[in-house]
């Protein structure tokens, strides 16, 4: 019982000094560097004054590296289910040397992918009206 508390109070310091006592948390659905899918889901973390992108099934070190700047806002805090951002929101990397931009945006999958999004036959039809959309982040990294 008390290793289990330990190993869990052990998590939430990690948590708390990785992330920040109250990281934002985005989900995503689709990230691509440089045009280029890396996979095909993801978290944001948004822990002012830097931000980490989080890349699920994927190592992507490099890019964590080359996003971590000091002044860097992903965008406000808010429940993206409940507080959708803009179809379109490009956001600035502070000061990062490489100069990095970030875009997030909705995205309707075409049929190709419906596999690898686990989207059923009676989802695509929702897809396809658009009743459905995923977020995708676009990172580009000039250089």
């Amino acid at each position: 019982m008390s290793l289990l508390v330990l190993i869990t109070a052990g998590v939430w310091w990690w948590r708390d000094h990785r992330f920040g006592p109250n990281p934002a948390l985005i989900m995503v659905d689709q990230v691509t560097i440089d045009g280029f899918t890396k996979l095909t889901s993801g978290v944001i973390f948004d822990d002012p004054p830097s931000a980490y992108a989080t890349y699920l099934g994927d190592t992507t070190d490099h890019i964590l590296d080359r996003l971590h700047a000091p002044n860097t806002r992903i965008f406000p805090r808010s429940d993206p289910l409940r507080d959708p951002p803009p179809d379109s929101l490009v956001i600035a990397v502070g000061d990062a040397p490489q100069g990095c931009s970030l875009t997030l945006e909705r995205f309707l999958p075409t049929a190709a992918p419906y596999a690898r999004h686990g989207v059923t036959r009676a989802q695509a039809a929702n897809l396809e009206n658009g009743t459905q959309t995923k977020l995708q982040l676009k990172i580009h990294c000039p250089g």
